[in-house]
């Protein structure tokens, strides 16, 4: 009985291994078509080739699992069919994704009208000549809302969304909740044009931008009237480190630009933080350098604050802490006690860096107010 018993445990080691490598590669599969491709100038495998190794593997191991119960060829054709149903499987699940990758790009064409193009992810993209974007067009009428669009790039002319005038009428552009990040060239969004046909009514609302090489937002040559943007959070732009690899990476950014001499923009309710990360002498927050009209209102700028013209050194701010105290004693008297600066901190209400060395005029230390405020009663 002990060599049956031995068998016995050998062929159920044999099931618990095949079961095991089986579900491993079948969760590996499964993560890679939910995972969008890291984008790389370098040689890579066709996706047919790659396609048919990676099934061609599943179907070895499928093999080996069946055919400690059935016989060769029905262990054969169960496993080639098990590994075709899979790979179905993982590619519709690759197009639930909504992913548009590698080599492509979802370029809309010239004179288009009445596009939308809603809750897409463009991924991977990367064009070392040219200029392009991950999501362009020109026409009018465009609405793109609601994509994820990352880790694209190459070249500086390499965008993440483009819009251009090349149509006879250009206009009429909703770019609002998107989430783009992590561009290796180019710019966030881009409003651009060479034909001197202007481009109207661009509203640019409510997206999440950073990491950013350059800037996060241009409305550069050919913007005209009826620019918008408003509710957007943009940070950490101008980012050397995402230059590259092409050679022709660009330099300095911000969070939004302007340059055009017909462009008329409201832009308002934005945040801006750490706009211009490589500390070039030209990046910035908003930087003007044509245009016909800009208003600007309830904007946050968050950022360094440098006390020389080249941006090489900043002040690193200070944090302080004020107590405010009131008691209405009737309707028409209140009595305010404030406490500024509680902790008594040095402070710097301004710096600058001259003649070699830095300046600091002290700001106020520990103070206390008394108030008393009466409105008579009508």
């Amino acid at each position: 009985m002990t060599p049956t018993r031995a068998s016995h445990g050998g062929g159920q080691q044999k099931r618990t291994l095949w079961i095991s490598l089986n579900v491993v590669y079948a969760a590996v599969l499964v993560g890679l078509a939910m995972t969008p491709a890291v984008p790389s100038s370098a040689a890579r495998v066709p996706d047919v080739v790659a396609h048919a190794l990676a099934y061609g593997v599943q179907c070895c191991l499928l093999f080996a699992l069946i055919n400690l119960y059935l016989p060769m060829y029905r262990a054969l054709v169960a496993a080639g069919g098990g590994a075709v149903c899979f790979g179905v499987f993982t590619e519709w699940l690759q197009m639930l994704q909504h992913t548009v990758s590698e080599a492509q790009r979802l370029g809309m064409g010239v004179d288009m009208t009445d596009v939308r193009v809603v809750n897409n992810v463009a991924c991977c993209m990367y064009e070392d000549s040219g200029g392009s974007a991950a999501i362009s067009g020109s026409g009018t009428n465009f609405k793109v809302l609601g994509n994820h669009v990352h880790n694209n790039g190459g070249s500086k002319l390499y965008h993440a969304l483009y819009f251009d005038a090349r149509a006879r009428v250009s206009g009429d552009v909703e770019i609002a909740y998107n989430h783009i990040h992590h561009q290796t060239g180019g710019r966030g969004i881009q409003i651009y044009g060479d034909t001197g046909r202007l481009i109207t009514n661009v509203r640019v609302h409510h997206n999440f931008i950073h990491h950013v090489p350059l800037d996060a937002i241009l409305f550069g040559r050919d913007s005209g009237a009826g620019f918008a943007v408003y509710n957007n959070v943009v940070y950490h732009t101008s980012d050397a480190s995402l230059r590259g690899p092409s050679k022709d990476f660009g330099v300095s950014g911000g969070c939004l630009r302007f340059n055009s001499p017909k462009l008329e923009a409201l832009v308002y309710n934005n945040t801006f933080v750490d706009c211009a990360v490589d500390n070039h002498i030209e990046s910035g927050g908003i930087r003007f350098q044509e245009a016909q009209s800009i208003t600007l209102r309830n904007n946050i700028l968050v950022g360094k604050y440098y006390v020389d013209a080249e941006n090489r050194f900043d002040y690193p701010g200070h944090t302080i802490g004020n107590l405010r105290a009131s008691f209405r004693a009737t309707q028409s008297l209140e009595l305010i006690l404030r406490l500024n600066n509680v902790t008594d901190r040095y402070i710097a209400d301004r710096a600058d860096y001259a003649f070699g060395d830095f300046r600091y005029f002290p700001g106020r230390g520990r103070e206390m107010f008394a108030e008393i405020r009466y409105a008579p009663q009508e």
